[in-house]
């Protein structure tokens, strides 16, 4: 049998068809192994994020004597985190996300928010950095302060850059 149209024998076009088949059937599968992936490593990623968040506020909580000074470290933790995810999805944005979150769990001052509001969704890289700078800052001025000492202070850093690794990772 001969199709006319095409000028090809069935045979051929069926051939072709079962080709074009299994073609599509691995793009699919390729795709789908590929979101799956991403999925898990953002989900692994944040697992870890969550872990040493939650390490680094057991360790502040248990290393530092000053309460104010545990909750400005937690409440910098924190911000870091929520300001992590603005721009990750159409749904995590400065308006929606950020300004109710920050605003509900009082997470910014409005003249840290002065600071980095510009930096919130355009650039929040930027934002989260600068976050963790006060996070750094304030772990040094405990330490010169004598609150912590140099080994706690190492502790609490190395519980940060993991935070901000698997943060930065996202």
């Amino acid at each position: 049998l001969r199709n006319t149209w095409l000028d090809i024998d069935s045979t051929d076009a069926e051939r072709a068809l079962r080709g074009v088949g299994i073609l599509v059937a691995v793009l699919l599968v390729s795709l789908m192994s590929k979101t799956f992936d991403r999925f898990f490593q953002q989900y692994f990623e944040m697992v870890k994020c969550r872990t040493a968040a939650i390490s680094f506020m057991g360790m502040a909580r248990a290393y530092i004597d000053d309460d104010e000074l545990v909750k400005l470290l937690l409440r910098y933790s924190n911000l870091a985190n929520v300001t992590s995810f603005v721009g990750l999805t159409p749904t995590y944005t400065k308006e929606n996300f950020f300004d109710p979150i920050t605003t509900q769990f009082e997470l910014i001052t409005d003249s840290e928010l002065d600071t980095v509001e510009g930096l919130v969704g355009p650039n929040t890289e930027a934002a989260v950095a600068e976050v963790f700078v006060w996070l750094y800052s304030a772990l040094k001025v405990a330490e010169e302060q004598g609150i912590i000492s140099t080994f706690e202070k190492k502790d609490l850093q190395d519980s940060l850059l993991e935070q901000q690794d698997s943060l930065i990772t996202l």
